[in-house]
Formats: C-alpha cells, structure tokens, sequence
C-alpha cells in the first residue's frame, strides 16, 4: 500500500496540477492454527478443537460446518478450517484418530475335586490391547487369582485406552465316589482253603478305577488264605 501521485502539464500555457490517493494494503495471507490436538478413546470421547489466526478479527469455518474458533468432535477424521478476513483467506487441517478397540477377553481354569482343592483361574486377552487392570468378584486385583471355592467368577479388565471388557467362569466340584462293593466272601476250611474276592465298583464319569486292598496287590481279584477283614480303596482317576 501507500500513496500514489500523478502531476499533469497543459502543454499550450505550461500549467501543472497534481492528484494522490492512498491505497491501502489487505493482500497479507492468514495463517490459523488448529491447536488441542488429542486421539479419541474409551476415557476420552471427545476432543475440543480451537483456531488460532493473525488477525484476531477473521471468521472461521470448520468442514463440519461449524462456525467460529472453537468446535468439539468425537469422531475420527481430518478436520479443515478456512479462516477469512476481507479478501484474505487461510487454512489449516488437523487429524484426530481413534483407539477404542475393546479388549476380549477369556477365564482359563478347571474344576476342584477329591484330589485338587485349589485351581488357579486366568484372565487370558485374546483380542485387542494386552496391558491393563483386572479386577475380580472375588476381590483380587491381579490376572491370575487361585481360589478353593465353588462358584461363580468374574473379572473385568480394563485396558490402558480405558476401554473395559468381563468374562465369567463357573467352577464346579466333582467329588462323585465310586460305588464299590467286594464279592467271594466266605468262610475258609480245610476243604476250601482260599477265596476269590472280587472288588466291583462303578464310576460316575466313566473314567479308569484303581484298586487298593489293605495288606494286598492293587489288583481287582484278590485270592486269600487267612481269615480277617479285608478292605478295598477304589480311587476314581478322574477326580
């Protein structure tokens, strides 16, 4: 900008006139910047974006359609805003992504029974982000807790994006005896110096028995030639 002059001489009588006018200068460029720039998540579900520019007067226009310096968002996306002064024009974009995968999560255990009175139960991620806090029904705090009790468990992980995921397992006690019973019992004389007995038990599962006589072999059939008592133990393999 500045001012301009012009003088002008009549060539006939030699007289001279002059003229200015000042023309200002509104061609400067604006340069906004988009500021508060942060990634959505489970714990924060939106984002408050403003504007910034040289000239404290200019109007501003997001691509949302929004006007004015400020804007909240909760989407991921590329964000535009066009700032206008008089003639002048400027723009800025700003991308805001998104990290709110929800974990998925699993309990591994098992079940209690005669043999085992403690399991331990764990919160196994199978999908999505891996670090994070557990907390339990039970009251534990950490992602493998060991319990003696029947019942039912649940867990809820939460993961460092804040995204929150539960799983439940229901822990049973099989602690279903065989039935047994011994067969071949008698009397022994001198004409029937040995009995046969048998030990015949069933199982509930259906798994392989073990046999445990008192004084004698583990086999099923026993053949004795003293009188007593004679008692059997019968372990279900399964529990």
């Amino acid at each position: 900008g500045g001012v301009y002059s012009v003088t002008v001489t009549d060539n006939r009588n030699g007289c001279s006139a002059m003229g200015s006018v000042q023309v200002n200068d509104n061609t400067y460029e604006l340069h906004p910047t988009i500021l508060g720039k942060q990634d959505l998540s489970c714990n924060r579900r939106s984002v408050n974006l403003s504007v910034s520019a040289s000239e404290t007067e200019a109007t501003y226009v997001w691509s949302t359609g929004r006007t004015g310096a400020n804007i909240t968002v909760s989407s991921a996306g590329t964000y535009v805003v066009t700032a206008t002064y008089g003639q002048c024009v400027g723009t800025a974009s700003e991308t805001i992504e998104s990290d709110n995968e929800t974990p998925e999560i699993v309990i591994v255990g098992g079940e209690l029974n005669c043999r085992v009175n403690k399991i331990k139960l764990t919160a196994s991620v199978i999908s999505g982000m891996t670090e994070g806090s557990f907390t339990w029904s039970s009251g534990g705090q950490s992602q493998v807790i060991e319990i003696e009790e029947t019942g039912v468990y649940n867990v809820e992980m939460t993961s460092l994006n804040g995204c929150k995921a539960t799983a439940s397992i229901s822990v049973t006690r099989n602690d279903t005896k065989p039935q047994v019973q011994i067969n071949g019992g008698g009397t022994l004389s001198c004409t029937n110096p040995t009995l046969n007995l048998t030990a015949t038990a069933t199982s509930a599962s259906g798994s392989t028995l073990s046999y445990k006589w008192s004084a004698l072999s583990q086999a099923q059939l026993q053949t004795v030639t003293e009188a007593g008592v004679y008692v059997v133990s019968v372990t279900d393999n399964a529990n």
